[in-house]
């Protein structure tokens, strides 16, 4: 699993215009910390991103759609592992 494939599949998903603010906010983050240049593991951020998502996919004002494109991305970081 390649930092830079995560990376694709997550400014994929940030470039969803229907995706709200807050699930816009975890992805830019999600990006920065595997752009980070520090000694915690792929996996382990990779970790932290599903964690973050899967909070995100929770919010009541996130359209079905959104929600899946979430989910349908978690799968993907998920199979990665």
């Amino acid at each position: 699993m390649k930092a830079d494939e995560i990376k694709a599949l997550l400014e994929d998903v940030l470039q969803d215009h229907g995706m709200p603010r807050n699930v816009r906010l975890s992805l830019e983050n999600s990006i920065n910390s595997l752009e980070k240049d520090d000694d915690e593991d792929v996996s382990v951020k990779v970790a932290s991103i599903i964690s973050a998502l899967d909070e995100a996919s929770g919010d009541p004002n996130i359209s079905s759609y959104a929600r899946t494109r979430i989910w349908n991305l978690v799968s993907q970081l998920e199979s990665m592992k």
